[in-house]
């Protein structure tokens, strides 16, 4: 699939001046009557920190309106950006992921008691983690990582954003750093 211009230009650049940001859903479709997917999750891709949270809170936003259950994925990999290994134990990276998913629980429960929410913390590439998930997700939502945008652009997104945008089989929800 090929992403157009505009929405790879929305994604990158964000839609709205920082002071009033808002998500960005991409869904593709080559005619007006493609189907949305009816069933299945909402997915959403955290990392922990503040932008992670931000896609939550929409996530289970989204879920909880649509009547959906909430798959909070994240994913951990011993190698750094740039291909470097990383100094933690595998057994640490394992258990700092499930610590970061637990949270993301328990912050749902807070905000919508009655959600249903499932979390996975797995050992693969945040776009592949996200991409296999998709195939049965009714969206899924992502927020850029932190430190990627330049601080006056709303929406930045990473390569995993950007391969998601592209290649998911269901829409992406974009979420704004928070501001």
């Amino acid at each position: 699939m090929v992403t157009g211009a505009a929405s790879t230009r929305v994604c990158r650049r964000g839609t709205s001046p920082p002071d009033s940001p808002c998500p960005v859903a991409v869904v593709h479709g080559a005619e007006a009557e493609s189907a949305l997917p009816a069933a299945g999750p909402v997915v959403v891709g955290i990392d922990g920190g503040p932008p992670g949270r931000a896609a939550l809170d929409t996530a289970a936003d989204l879920a909880s309106a649509l009547g959906a259950d909430l798959v909070v994925v994240h994913a951990w990999t011993d190698v750094s950006p740039g291909a470097h290994r990383r100094t933690e134990a595998p057994q640490t990276l394992a258990e700092r992921g499930r610590e970061v998913t637990e949270a993301a629980r328990r912050r749902v429960a807070e905000r919508l008691p009655g959600l249903r929410v499932e979390t996975a913390a797995v050992e693969d590439t945040p776009l592949r983690a996200l991409l296999q998930r998709a195939e049965e997700a009714q969206v899924v939502v992502v927020a850029p990582r932190v430190g990627a945008p330049p601080p006056d652009v709303a929406v930045q997104a990473g390569s995993t954003t950007r391969s998601l945008v592209a290649f998911a089989p269901c829409p992406v929800v974009v979420v704004p750093l928070p501001g």
